[in-house]
């Protein structure tokens, strides 16, 4: 029995261990499907942002110059030749890649028997999962090695995913590419070309509707298309030729040339000629126009850079110059502003000057005017006043004067004498006073005397003496 119940548990664990490595096994299948799926869209957003970058390219193409045009047309030729044999080695790797494979495929069935051989007892769902996992590896591994491919190799008449048209622009380079082996592609480009130089083979007066269609099969039918292309690119390169040759040839007039550029442009023109009139191969032509665009470009951007610098710096020269002109324009014209400003107020003073000057000569003159009035008016008071004063000594003498009277009569002189005038009169009239003082004291002496001596013998003569001495005394009151 014991044995019996570790059978049943052994069993028990193994189917438990089988059921999870299949539940593992789905949820990897899934994840990787889901991995799958994301790697699909990178690379559909890989050629995306591949096709948004041929575009950008386009547009700068066709911004370019003539010269630019001419180097393109030459490298669309070069990426013809190119992806042709690209195209050629693709093929070849598809061949090898489909060889290993299929021995991939029959190493993977030999490890499957040898696998069925070791595990007979193994259900018939199992061997349902291994085969569902070698279809998911083949279809994985076929999936990567399709997107390991050069993306220019990529676009691929089977695969046609990824080349996604843009909404306004033209598909030139990958439908050119797609069709490029097909009679068709005489349809647009070299029949647009050659249109004018076949026309002579379609009769002018047909009365056909179509003459262009006619024109397409006489051509289609006729002509050759590696021969066609050949003498086209023959021609195309003569053409080029000559125009690089008077591109040259202009730039040999340009005196800024140094001596090596001189030499190279003279090397390209012997070139350009010998291309131009047929004496080189189509190969030689080819690599010979290439070179001869690059440099030819190459010297004109450096002629022009080197005349652009020369012209900065006498440009540069030239600005500061100027600046400093007008620095000092500016100062001179302060300068100038200044001196109107001084010149404005020195003129204002000069008048001013001027009038006051006018006005002080008049002044002047009407001040010594009335100065002279007033000195002949002094000098007639002064007369005057000499004559009263003399008038007045005249009257004082033998008269008695006291220092109230001398006053009054020194107030009323000094009014129309000077002060020297003055001190010569008050001196003279002190002299006098003193004088006429002196005499009346001396007489009044004398006539008491005599009153005492006569007085008592004859009364006549006082009487005469009294008489006489009141009439000196009644001077005073006189005056």
């Amino acid at each position: 029995m014991k044995f019996i119940l570790v059978a049943l548990l052994c069993l028990a664990f193994v189917s438990a261990v089988e059921l999870e490595d299949d539940y593992q096994l789905d949820n990897e299948f899934e994840i990787e499907e889901e991995n799958l799926d994301n790697n699909e869209d990178e690379y559909e957003l890989e050629d995306e942002d591949d096709n948004e970058e041929e575009d950008e390219e386009e547009d700068d193409e066709l911004e370019e110059d003539d010269d630019d045009e001419d180097e393109y047309e030459l490298e669309e030729e070069d990426e013809e030749e190119d992806e042709e044999e690209d195209e050629e080695e693709d093929e070849e790797e598809d061949e090898e890649e489909d060889e290993e494979e299929d021995d991939d495929e029959d190493d993977d069935e030999d490890d499957d028997e040898e696998e069925e051989e070791d595990d007979d007892d193994e259900d018939d769902d199992e061997d349902d999962d291994d085969e569902d996992d070698d279809d998911e590896k083949w279809r994985r591994r076929r999936h990567r090695r399709h997107h390991r491919r050069h993306p220019w190799r990529r676009y691929r008449k089977h695969h046609r995913r990824h080349h996604r048209r843009h909404p306004w622009r033209l598909h030139r380079r990958h439908h050119r590419r797609h069709h490029r082996r097909h009679p068709w592609r005489l349809h647009r480009k070299t029949l647009r070309r050659n249109h004018k130089v076949n026309r002579k083979h379609v009769g002018r007066k047909s009365n056909k509707p179509n003459r262009k269609h006619v024109h397409r099969r006489s051509i289609r039918a006729r002509k050759n298309i590696a021969r066609s292309r050949k003498a086209k690119a023959i021609r195309r390169y003569r053409k080029l030729a000559k125009k690089l040759y008077k591109r040259a040839s202009k730039l040999l007039r340009n005196r800024k040339l140094n001596k090596k550029n001189y030499a190279r442009i003279q090397k390209q023109l012997l070139r350009m000629s010998a291309i131009a009139s047929g004496k080189m191969s189509r190969k030689a032509a080819k690599r010979y126009i290439k070179k001869a665009s690059k440099k030819i470009l190459k010297i004109k951007r450096q002629t022009k850079k080197s005349i652009d610098n020369k012209m900065y710096k006498k440009n540069q020269i030239l600005k500061y110059k100027v600046k400093e002109l007008r620095r000092g324009l500016d100062s001179a014209r302060r300068d100038l502003k200044q001196a109107k400003r001084v010149a404005h107020k020195a003129n204002k003073e000069l008048a001013a000057t001027k009038k006051n000057v006018v006005l002080c000569k008049k002044m002047t003159v009407k001040k010594i005017q009335q100065a002279i009035k007033k000195t002949k008016e002094q000098l007639a008071a002064r007369k005057l006043a000499k004559k009263a004063a003399k008038k007045m000594v005249k009257k004082l003498n033998g008269s008695k004067c006291q220092k109230k009277e001398m006053k009054i009569l020194v107030k009323a002189m000094a009014k129309k004498l000077n002060k020297k005038e003055m001190k010569k009169m008050v001196s003279k009239m002190t002299k006098v006073i003193a004088k006429n003082n002196k005499k009346i004291n001396i007489t009044k002496k004398v006539a008491a005397k005599k009153i005492v001596r006569f007085g008592n013998q004859n009364s006549v003569l006082v009487s005469r003496i009294v008489r006489n001495v009141m009439r000196k005394l009644m001077l005073n009151s006189r005056i």
